[in-house]
């Protein structure tokens, strides 16, 4: 599943109507079913700091696993995003961007 943002940001960043209450149950639920699961959230330049990422982090504890992706600024929900820095996958998921966040 993709989180994109923290609850309290999702609205922004998605620029949509979308619901906290049904993002966290689909978190839940995928959490506590025994299939297997990813959680992946885009690295977006300017937009996730260490707060955000961390309140992520807080929303899916226990999951098995949580990836960080490279942001690519193409076609983008939000179209103010299409102007923004591009992030390399590599970049994203590097140790130091990982441990930056205390991600694993």
């Amino acid at each position: 599943m993709d989180v994109k943002a923290s609850l309290e940001e999702y609205q922004t960043v998605t620029n949509s109507r979308s619901n906290s209450y049904n993002i966290k149950t689909s978190i839940d639920l995928i959490k506590q079913s025994d299939i297997d699961h990813e959680f992946r959230t885009t690295v977006i330049p300017g937009i996730h700091d260490t707060d955000m990422l961390q309140e992520i982090k807080t929303l899916i504890e226990g999951a098995k696993r949580f990836t960080l992706q490279g942001f690519q600024p193409t076609n983008c929900m939000n179209p103010s995003f299409n102007n923004l820095s591009r992030l390399y996958e590599k970049d994203a998921s590097s140790k130091k961007t990982v441990g930056r966040f205390g991600l694993r």
